[in-house]
């Protein structure tokens, strides 16, 4: 996955509403990995939650470039869905 495949997979999560920011460059590693963040906005019933994303891209640019979720994937929102919002 590239870095903007990331970033459509990242949009298309039923929980996260819209992409914020553009990717923000965190650090260079010295081996040339990037470790970004990007700023999202959740929306769960009547909440709205922002919060940011952390990824790192390899070889950016380049043929071989890969990028993946900082530590773990999202997969749902930080808010949970009480009985009585659902």
């Amino acid at each position: 996955m590239t870095k903007q495949e990331l970033l459509k997979d990242l949009q298309s999560r039923k929980f996260v509403d819209a992409i914020i920011s553009e990717p923000k460059l965190l650090e260079t590693k010295p081996n040339g990995d990037r470790w970004y963040e990007v700023n999202i906005r959740e929306v769960v019933g009547n909440c709205a939650i922002y919060r940011n994303i952390h990824f790192y891209v390899i070889d950016e640019g380049k043929s071989t470039e890969r990028a993946f979720y900082k530590e773990k994937e999202p997969e749902e929102s930080i808010k949970t869905i009480s009985a009585d919002e659902a």
